[in-house]
């Protein structure tokens, strides 16, 4: 309970609600995007790119900013199976996935 109290606490002062509102929906549920917008749980409603440049112009950065993203590390297994051109293991059930879409009582 104490650290349930604490976070609802820093919710309701970073989001400057009144704690009583925030214990309304500091409960677990999961929320839709549109639905913490209208709880004034984000400010906004967007994907990665809308996010980096919200923080952009926040920090008086030049919009688009230049961001550099890690390259993709890829498993000793997926660089042998490139280098040996296999399909990847997701590939191989491709052409069945039609007849699971199939309601199974039908294919008696």
């Amino acid at each position: 309970d104490d650290v349930h109290g604490q976070f609802i606490d820093a919710v309701a002062k970073g989001r400057k609600l009144p704690r009583e509102q925030v214990v309304q929906f500091a409960d677990g549920r999961v929320f839709s995007g549109t639905q913490a917008l209208a709880l004034k749980m984000v400010d906004g409603l967007g994907g990665l790119e809308d996010a980096i440049n919200a923080a952009a112009k926040l920090a008086k950065l030049p919009t688009p900013p230049s961001v550099e993203r890690p390259r993709r590390r890829f498993s000793f297994i997926e660089l042998l199976r490139n280098e040996l051109g296999l399909p990847a293991p997701g590939s191989l059930l491709r052409p069945a996935l039609p007849v699971f879409k199939t309601p199974l009582y039908l294919m008696d």
